[in-house]
């Protein structure tokens, strides 16, 4: 079992070694839709640290076995935005478990703590994710949760 709990500002660098991971994980599926312009570690660390200070805008989950972070989850609730059509909902960024750490049921567990978090700081306001179109097993994960696919986005590659 891992040991999960909130992260702190000193769980930032195992957590941008992940998101290294994950972001590594999303290149090799689509380098059009998952590429930036510039490098994410120093946006990813300042937004963090914001997160992690305002207790009940969002959450930082981190899972650790033996001591080592195994896997993160971010969430963050999000103003409602009428330019893409999207009510104030909880967005969830990242749900990610090293590839070592996987099938143990660290994934559920972040999502048990973070669904908790959910009803009681926030129980009105729905719950949104995005999932690579070639992640077929964390859209069948977050269907197993409840979770419905409620738009495409589709994405032309540049001529």
């Amino acid at each position: 079992m891992a040991d999960i709990r909130r992260a702190t500002i000193a769980d930032i660098e195992p957590i941008l070694t992940m998101q290294r991971q994950i972001h590594a994980e999303h290149l090799a599926w689509d380098t059009t839709r998952w590429s930036t312009a510039q490098p994410m570690d120093g946006a990813y660390r300042g937004w963090l640290e914001h997160l992690m200070s305002n207790k009940d805008g969002g959450l930082a989950l981190v899972a650790s076995i033996a001591g080592q972070a195994s896997g993160y989850l971010i969430a963050e609730v999000e103003e409602e935005s009428t330019r893409h059509w999207s009510p104030r909902t909880i967005y969830l960024h990242d749900l990610f478990v090293i590839p070592e750490s996987r099938r143990r049921g660290i994934a559920r567990e972040l999502m048990d703590q973070f669904l908790e978090w959910a009803s009681q700081r926030h129980p009105w306001l729905a719950i949104r994710l995005i999932t690579a179109a070639r992640n077929d097993s964390a859209r069948a994960f977050f269907q197993r949760l409840g979770f419905n696919a409620s738009a495409v986005e589709m994405l032309r590659e540049p001529i």
